[in-house]
């Protein structure tokens, strides 16, 4: 039995991350295809009018919406959920945990760790819902070293025992899909995420942007269908402001967020009187997984 593939696509509405969420069985094409699904991930901690106006443009057009709502250490984010009632999507709650709460992780402070979590999901659902928002599940991004695979698991199955009315899911790595202890681990969600999308300091001016080796992805495709878990494949059509010297050697880099002239001047690394290079690419097009 071929386990159900969701086709991620990370995008930039304006002012955020989205990733575009089409969903299909298998993989095949053509006559007898499932329709894609679309979804947007919102990555976005300020939400400012250019964003709220994003959504209201593109929610019609998609199927559902993933939208960060905090980060153990920074705090919770505020999204619009006035703004998102009005489009109507299913919503997923995302919360990113920074490695360093792996720790949180070991058997003697499991429990409440597991807690902690679902009290501050539990709080901003509720937020969310007061506003007429659907909560579709919750998802949890951490980038676990691939070694502590089995204590994550442990969590995970703690953490969907602690919500048993909510769907779970996880951001996933590709060097995760190697490892004998991966196959125990999805299993404690109704699906997961497979990030692909990175990018690797340019050495040079010159250097080739590629936020995505799509190259790999057959292989990762191949390796995801194989755990037999549902789940979804991030790809990134957003871009990076980056900043070289005036002998092009690379200075820092940028996401997509305020304008590029407002991140020169808020972040250091990008000190004036640089140049600047600006590179984006939508690899939902030039991928052949999407037609």
């Amino acid at each position: 039995m071929k386990s159900r593939r969701t086709l991620l696509l990370c995008a930039a509405l304006l002012m955020g991350f989205c990733l575009a969420v089409p969903s299909f069985s298998g993989r095949h094409s053509g006559d007898g295809a499932e329709a894609l699904r679309t979804s947007i991930y919102l990555w976005q901690r300020v939400w400012s009018a250019p964003v709220r106006n994003a959504v209201r443009e593109a929610g019609p057009h998609v199927d559902s919406l993933m939208i960060l709502v905090g980060e153990l250490g920074s705090g919770e984010v505020r999204p619009d959920w006035e703004t998102i009632a009005t489009v109507d999507r299913p919503v997923t709650l995302v919360i990113r945990i920074p490695e360093l709460f792996g720790e949180e992780m070991k058997e003697d402070t499991l429990q409440p760790f597991v807690g902690k979590l679902t009290n501050w999901f539990s709080a901003m659902a509720g937020s969310a819902s007061a506003e007429g928002v659907r909560i579709a599940g919750v998802q949890l991004d951490y980038d676990c070293p691939t070694s502590k695979l089995s204590r994550y698991g442990d969590f995970l199955e703690a953490f969907r025992c602690a919500l048993p009315d909510t769907t779970p899911s996880f951001t996933v790595l590709p060097t995760w899909l190697r490892a004998d202890t991966f196959k125990p681990v999805a299993r404690n969600a109704d699906y997961f995420v497979l990030q692909v999308h990175s990018l690797e300091a340019p050495t040079s001016v010159d250097s080739p942007m590629r936020p995505c080796d799509v190259s790999k992805l057959d292989a990762y495709l191949d390796a995801a269908s194989a755990v037999g878990v549902p789940y979804h494949l991030a790809l990134p059509t957003y871009g990076y402001h980056v900043a070289f010297d005036g002998e092009g050697g690379f200075a820092g880099l940028s996401p997509e967020g305020p304008t590029p002239a407002q991140k020169i001047l808020l972040n250091p690394t990008f000190p004036m009187g640089q140049s600047r290079f600006r590179g984006t690419r939508d690899y939902s097009r030039s991928t052949g997984l999407t037609k």
